[in-house]
C-alpha cells in the first residue's frame, strides 16, 4: 500500500511538473532531477545565475499552487 501511495505522490509531483513552461520547467528539471548547480545551470542556459535563483522560486511557487489545487479536488 505504501509503494501504490509513494507511485501516486511522485505522479502528481510530475504531472505538476509538466504544466511547467519555457525556463523554469527547465531549471526544476536540470536542478533537481539533474543535480546541476545554479550556476552550472546558468551556464547552459546562457543566463545568469540570479535568473535561474528567480526562475526557480517562481517554478516552485506554481508547482506548490497546482499541488494545493489538486489535493483540494
Amino acid at each position: 500500500m505504501e509503494e501504490i501511495l509513494h507511485k501516486e505522490e511522485k505522479k502528481r509531483v510530475w504531472d505538476a511538473v509538466n504544466r511547467l513552461k519555457g525556463q523554469k520547467k527547465e531549471v526544476i528539471l536540470l536542478q533537481y532531477f539533474g543535480d546541476f548547480s545554479q550556476k552550472e545551470i546558468a551556464a547552459m542556459l546562457k543566463i545568469t545565475p540570479g535568473n535561474v535563483k528567480v526562475l526557480s522560486y517562481r517554478a516552485k511557487k506554481e508547482l506548490k499552487e497546482y499541488l494545493t489545487k489538486e489535493e483540494g479536488r
